[in-house]
């Protein structure tokens, strides 16, 4: 002998707990509820997890470049420490050549020892020129990386903003799909 199974106790039939029916006791409109319910709540979440993880691109994004930008203003610093370096050597460089001139008898305002130290002076000055443009070309380079990364920051973050409204419009969109489906 088999087993018997009757009508209702395979919930397929017309009565009001059958899945069929959409009734109020139904296995199927509870679990289809329970489905969109959880859905709507995951993307709420997602959302808002979303949210804080712009604002953490955000910061990060804003304290990167505000290390580029104390890393160009170091530069800066750094050509104006050379040309001091710089103004030492020339400075050693005047008094040698006056030395020697004082030495030798010859006075140092006029004649060869004053075209040494006028040489001596424009390479200075040559030099000083070098130093500031390749301390201005690195800080501009490094003020670029820092709105670089401000802009990457920014579109980080409105990806991962638009990628949570996406998450919370597909669940909103999957519960109104499942309510149809009750509906019907």
């Amino acid at each position: 002998m088999g087993i018997r199974v009757s009508r209702t106790d395979r919930n397929f039939g017309p009565g009001p707990g059958s899945i069929r029916s959409g009734g109020p006791s139904g296995g199927l409109t509870a679990g289809v509820l329970t489905s969109s319910l959880a859905g709507v709540g995951g993307g709420i979440i997602g959302l808002l997890a979303a949210g804080q993880q712009a604002r953490s691109l955000r910061r990060i994004g804003e304290l990167n470049a505000k290390q580029r930008e104390a890393e160009a203003d170091d530069a800066k610093l750094r050509g104006l420490q050379e040309i001091g370096r710089l103004r030492l050597v020339t400075l050693s460089e005047l008094g040698q050549v006056r030395a020697a001139a004082g030495g030798g008898m010859v006075d140092p305002s006029s004649g060869t020892a004053l075209d040494m130290q006028s040489q001596i002076l424009a390479f200075a000055d040559i030099d000083t020129a070098f130093i500031l443009e390749d301390a201005a070309r690195e800080s501009r380079a490094l003020r670029f990386e820092a709105d670089i990364i401000r802009f990457q920051s920014q579109s980080a973050a409105a990806n991962a903003e638009l990628a949570g409204f996406g998450q919370f419009i597909g669940s909103i969109t999957s519960a109104g799909r499942n309510a149809a489906f009750l509906l019907r």
